[in-house]
């Protein structure tokens, strides 16, 4: 009886489930995706897998995806998923198919514009800076430098945030509260901060080399707003009265320049495509010099010397055989050879550091003009200003003299205004727009866009960091895409994001 009785239970599931040596038949199906909230546009991925009672994995059984609402997505057959062009709600499902087995997972389709999470500067005791702009770690970090304080010591405080706006890190300094922001060195991705003191961190957040301003014979003159430029070979500061360079493998010293005759050297340096350095002084010299040994290659002349304004937070652009150099009140296009090939009109007191479209068309920022798109000849492609209230322009910087557009791929440009931030289409056409916070508060964007590879736009009010949904990448066919020419804040013309 009793062998008889093992016999039945095991033909009685040998029928129900095939060869008691094979696969059991599936009982679970387990659901898993990259995340469940993705803009119109953008796309999630979505596996399954079947398991049987013994929680082992069933192999060869076809999975059929679909979705509740067509309008809010679509599914492949391998589990892509792409957000459709109406925002809300849609259920995702998989099912066994024969098997009746069946599970969802609900996901939130946003538009672009929407607020991904914000966080306050409040959090380190701070706010942030008038100059700079997010910059971005390979891995998704969002690296911010915040202004604790300016006199005395110049203070502030090194955060990482991470993709999701939680805190990773934070790291007090002095003598940086001047900078204009982190640079993310190529490679081997250090921290490059140009303030009165130079640093280099760890992407942990640890302090691998620091330096004083020995080389200023004056080190108590306070210098104004400085700033920095990586490549694989060279870190560079604007720094006091110097440019200055280091070695980016040992930070050995190379080589400084001349004393600058005016305040500083106030704009942030470049580092061309053939590893050379375009450092421009307050009012009068840009330079190009030897990355190498720190020699003078050529000067252009300011177009605009001997007017009494600064310029802050721009650079120079080279882009093949033009370097753009935003003034105190135009923007200048040099053949490299030195020859001014023309001026814009004037521009009333500030003019962001270009974006560079594919075809060549720059896009700028200034007081007078709003966003503007500017054509390979100087000439004027288009504007869009809008009034804001009696105080000029809402896509006018909001501070003259620094920043810049970013571009995305599909010609989308995003700009922080002084009275929203902004995204349109490289014809004009705005897109989106940021106004106000909870409290219906206008907000002043001061933050350089920095465009993450997923499409997220990082920027910053007074107050508070921002992640906006975005479905674009960086524009990749453009020479010079955003402020400082990409999202590590590199100021490197050679620069391909490896």
């Amino acid at each position: 009886m009793r062998s008889g009785s093992r016999w039945l239970v095991a033909s009685l599931l040998a029928g129900a489930c095939g060869d008691a040596t094979g696969p059991l038949p599936p009982v679970v199906l387990e659901v898993t995706a990259s995340d469940t909230i993705q803009v119109t546009g953008g796309t999630l991925t979505f596996t399954a897998v079947a398991r049987d009672s013994a929680g082992v994995a069933v192999p060869d059984v076809t999975i059929a995806w679909s979705v509740s609402d067509p309008g809010r997505g679509s599914i492949t057959d391998g589990g892509l998923f792409t957000g459709g062009p109406a925002a809300g709600a849609v259920f995702v499902q998989a099912a066994v198919l024969g098997a009746g087995l069946a599970e969802s997972v609900a996901v939130r389709v946003v538009v672009p514009g929407t607020i991904k999470w914000r966080w306050a500067a409040a959090e380190v005791g701070g706010k942030m800076p008038n100059l700079g702009g997010p910059a971005l770690g390979s891995d998704g970090t969002v690296y911010v430098l915040v202004e604790t304080g300016r006199f005395p010591g110049f203070p502030g405080t090194v955060v990482a945030l991470a993709p999701d706006g939680a805190v990773g890190w934070s790291v007090p300094l002095v003598q940086v509260s001047i900078s204009n922001g982190i640079v993310v060195t190529p490679g081997t991705e250090r921290l490059w901060i140009a303030g009165a003191q130079l640093y280099l961190l760890s992407t942990a957040g640890e302090v691998l080399w620091d330096t004083i301003r020995a080389v200023d014979p004056d080190p108590a003159v306070i210098p104004d707003f400085l700033g920095g430029a990586a490549s694989t070979d060279l870190l560079v500061a604007a720094w006091g009265k110097h440019t200055i360079a280091y070695d980016a493998a040992d930070h050995a010293f190379r080589w400084v320049s001349q004393l600058a005759p005016y305040v500083s050297w106030l704009v942030p340096p470049t580092i061309t495509a053939e590893g050379h350095v375009l450092a421009k002084r307050t009012a009068d010299t840009l330079f190009l010099f030897h990355g190498g040994t720190g020699q003078i290659l050529r000067t252009f002349q300011d177009p605009d010397t001997g007017v009494d304004k600064r310029v802050w937070g721009a650079g120079t652009v080279p882009v093949g055989a033009r370097y753009y150099l935003p003034t105190v009140q135009r923007l200048a296009a040099y053949d490299t050879s030195g020859t001014l090939d023309w001026l814009t009109e004037d521009t009333g007191f500030g003019m962001t550091e270009p974006a560079v479209g594919p075809d060549g068309t720059l896009y700028v920022q200034t007081r007078v003009w709003g966003l503007q798109a500017i054509n390979p000849d100087g000439t004027t492609q288009w504007y869009r200003r809008t009034a804001l209230g009696n105080t000029g322009w809402v896509e006018q910087p909001t501070f003259s003299w620094h920043g810049g557009v970013a571009l995305a791929d599909g010609g989308i440009l995003y700009a922080a205004g002084q009275g929203a931030f902004l995204a349109h289409d490289v014809e004009g056409t705005l897109l989106w727009q940021h106004v106000a916070d909870s409290a219906g508060t206008v907000q002043a964007f001061l933050g350089s866009p920095a465009i993450a590879p997923d499409g997220t736009i990082y920027t910053w009010t007074e107050t508070h960091v921002y992640a906006f949904w975005g479905n674009a990448p960086p524009e990749p066919n453009s020479p010079w895409p955003m402020w400082r020419h990409d999202a590590q804040r590199t100021g490197w013309a050679g620069y391909t994001g490896n």
